[in-house]
């Protein structure tokens, strides 16, 4: 699943290669144990995960679950915004863990203690070849074709978050907030030539 990933690695999906067995190790007594990751399994990962790095300043404790909220709780900060490549760099520093080189996403600890700002845009990256770039006020997404190495001029999208937060009218049809959708979509479009695909390493068939 390329957002568990991310939520691994701390990377973009098109970076995060790899692979990791999941299954329960069989104790004698007929009990399992937690997912174990034997070494002929974890050498086809090539990056060091959230996990491993927690594992290594002492924690032991693993707890996994989902959080569904209204669409717009009182909670949320929406002024701000984040990806799910910066958990991973959160935190290990809120825990006090290594952030390896290969994480791409940054910490929120500083927005979140009140002691610094956070990232100013998210990028997005989906399984139907798109990717986009948010800010807390629009966002810009721009098609990719097949082989998923090249922006198409097809398909570009600009929403204003603000005025139109369910997304229903694209600005770049309408034509309105051009100069917007050229400084957001150059910014898309140098991530996209920075960030290359990482070609997958042969890797064993799934269980």
């Amino acid at each position: 699943m390329p957002a568990r990933s991310c939520l691994l690695s701390g990377q973009f999906s098109r970076t995060c290669q790899g692979f990791l067995g999941n299954y329960s190790k069989k104790l004698p007594d007929g009990t399992s144990t937690m997912p174990e990751y034997p070494e002929e399994e974890r050498r086809f990962l090539l990056d060091p995960t959230m996990p491993e790095q927690l594992k290594a300043v002492g924690y032991e404790t693993t707890l996994i679950g989902k959080w569904h909220v209204q669409p717009s709780p009182p909670q949320v900060r929406q002024g701000e915004v984040a990806s799910i490549i910066d958990v991973m760099p959160t935190v290990l520093d809120l825990a006090g863990g290594h952030t390896p080189a290969s994480v791409q996403g940054h910490s929120l600890a500083p927005a979140l203690l009140a002691e610094g700002d956070g990232p100013d845009h998210a990028i997005i990256e989906t399984t139907r070849g798109e990717i986009g770039l948010r800010t807390p006020g629009h966002l810009c997404g721009l098609q990719l074709d097949e082989d998923r190495r090249k922006i198409t001029d097809a398909g570009g999208c600009l929403y204003d978050l603000e005025a139109d937060p369910y997304q229903m009218t694209n600005l770049m049809e309408t034509g309105d907030s051009a100069d917007v959708a050229a400084v957001l979509g150059d910014r898309l479009r140098a991530w996209h030539e920075a960030t290359t695909i990482r070609d997958a390493p042969d890797l064993p068939e799934a269980r």
